[in-house]
């Protein structure tokens, strides 16, 4: 329930904190590692990418650098696939967003390539829609 920054000058190692607060580090990037890393009681050794990224999030500082999919539908499916999801409860619930707020012709489409109201919704409105 909380958000949290941390800030710091390149090279000061925040990408690396964090790759060690959501297991990428060990799980995913291989090196020598010293210590333990716990997020709310859970050795991020002892727990997988999926179960950690239940407890802890990253938002980098630069979002162009975020969205690395070739569609729109792969972009979404991003966050369930990282919560171990089914295929087909994935689907549901990228279904379930894009109709909300009114964007299912737009999921072939390139992310880069949306226009920022295509982007964020309908012009003014805010959404919040938990994939």
């Amino acid at each position: 329930g909380e958000v949290s920054m941390l800030i710091g000058p390149t090279g000061a190692g925040k990408s690396t904190l964090y790759m060690c607060l959501n297991g990428l580090i060990p799980h995913l990037i291989q090196g020598r590692m010293s210590g333990r890393v716990t997020i709310l009681g859970a050795d991020t050794y002892q727990h997988s990418i999926a179960s950690l990224s239940q407890k802890v999030g990253i938002v980098f500082q630069n979002p162009e650098v975020q969205l690395f999919s070739l569609t729109v539908h792969d972009e979404l499916a991003f966050g369930p696939e990282n919560l171990a999801l089914t295929r087909d409860e994935i689907f549901r619930r990228i279904d379930r967003a894009v109709t909300a707020i009114s964007l299912t012709d737009l999921l072939e489409r390139e992310p880069a390539r949306l226009s920022g109201v295509e982007a964020t919704g309908v012009e003014a409105r805010e959404y919040y829609i938990q994939l």
